[in-house]
């Protein structure tokens, strides 16, 4: 995870030290950067053994926390693109616009409703499956975060007008991984309903072992559903 933040977090503060070196007027110049770099080099050189530690450790934290920033860009994006009322009942997120789909695809196939059925469902699934869904979710998470560094590129590219293109090309593939791990995500959470439900039904104790159907979903969200109003319910009585 360390190396995972530092590495492209390090490619930026070099592309930084870039942007102060050569900035617009001197955008291509390989030369003067190749002399500023030997000319900091040679600074470090004399620096005593405490001081290149600290300068390294401040480099690494420097370059960790770009990478945390980027996250958190990325983070901000997704809640466009996720929503926040299914968020609170729903141990993963999905997409606005899949999540609609896919709702309406189980209403319609199996009367399952699927910000219902979710919640318990998750604390039904095997350790392998939920780390299924959360890889499928990370790959979401890992398409917006280079949306973010694409964002980060582009503020850079203030100074120094190459990163322009660099910024293009992130935020074109951060956009086209985006859409992938979306779709992937959907159809993973999808197979794991279609493939659990009926087991959680039966661990619930509302039908014997039988296959997801229509009838077996709508008891199965009707017993939940009943479940978490009167949960509601309790909850009001005791706060009065």
């Amino acid at each position: 995870m360390g190396a995972k933040l530092a590495l492209p977090g390090l490619a930026f503060l070099a592309a930084i030290f870039a942007a102060v070196s050569l900035r617009h007027g001197h955008a291509l110049d390989l030369d003067r950067l190749a002399a500023d770099v030997t000319d900091t080099s040679d600074a470090v050189g004399k620096l005593d053994a405490g001081s290149t530690a600290l300068a390294v450790i401040g480099l690494t934290a420097g370059a960790v926390g770009v990478a945390f920033l980027a996250r958190a860009i990325g983070s901000l994006l997704q809640r466009s693109w996720f929503t926040d009322a299914d968020s609170a009942r729903m141990a993963r997120l999905l997409p606005v616009s899949q999540l609609g789909r896919l709702r309406r695809s189980l209403l319609e196939d199996y009367k399952v409703d699927l910000a219902t059925v979710w919640p318990p469902l998750w604390m039904h699934l095997s350790s392998e499956d939920r780390q299924e869904v959360a890889l499928a979710r990370a790959a979401v998470r890992d398409g917006a975060t280079l949306i973010g560094w694409a964002l980060l590129s582009a503020v850079l590219a203030v100074v120094w007008w190459p990163m322009t293109l660099i910024a293009a090309i992130l935020a074109v593939e951060g956009r086209r991984r985006s859409n992938v791990a979306m779709q992937d995500f959907t159809q993973t959470v999808k197979a794991v309903v279609q493939l659990h439900t009926a087991e959680l039904a039966t661990r619930l104790g509302l039908t014997d072992p039988q296959p997801l159907d229509r009838s077996l979903g709508w008891r199965l969200t009707a017993h939940l559903q009943n479940n978490r109003l009167f949960e509601v319910a309790e909850k009001h009585r005791n706060a009065t």
